[in-house]
C-alpha cells in the first residue's frame, strides 16, 4: 500500500482547531494609535503578544474572553509611545494562533 493508504488520516482535530478565532483584524492601520479586534468562539484564556520586526516582546496581555463577545485592544494602551514602525501582533488561544501586521505611524 501507499503511505497515504497504509494510515486512517482523521483530520477533524485539525479542522476544528482552526475554527476557534472567528475574528482577528487590526483597524486603523495604519496609525499612531491602531486597535485589535477579535472574537472567539469558545470561552477561554486568550493572550496578546505585540512584537517587533526583529520579534522582540514589546507587550503581552492576557484576557479570560468569552466566547461570541466582541473584544476591542487599543494597542496604544499596551504599549503607549511606540516608536514609529512595522509590528506583528499575535492572538493565542488554547489551540489556534493567529498573527497580523501593523504599523505605527506618526
Amino acid at each position: 500500500p501507499t503511505f497515504m493508504n497504509a494510515y486512517n488520516w482523521n483530520t477533524s482535530v485539525e479542522e476544528n482547531m482552526h475554527d476557534n478565532i472567528s475574528l482577528f483584524s487590526i483597524a486603523n492601520n495604519p496609525s499612531q494609535s491602531p486597535s485589535i479586534n477579535f472574537s472567539i468562539n469558545k470561552t477561554q484564556q486568550t493572550q496578546i503578544l505585540i512584537t517587533d520586526i526583529t520579534g522582540r516582546i514589546v507587550a503581552t496581555e492576557n484576557i479570560s474572553a468569552e466566547a461570541e463577545k466582541n473584544y476591542t485592544v487599543n494597542i496604544s494602551d499596551l504599549t503607549p509611545n511606540l516608536p514609529q514602525g512595522i509590528y506583528l501582533a499575535t492572538l493565542n488561544t488554547e489551540v489556534e494562533r493567529k498573527t497580523e501586521k501593523f504599523i505605527i505611524s506618526r
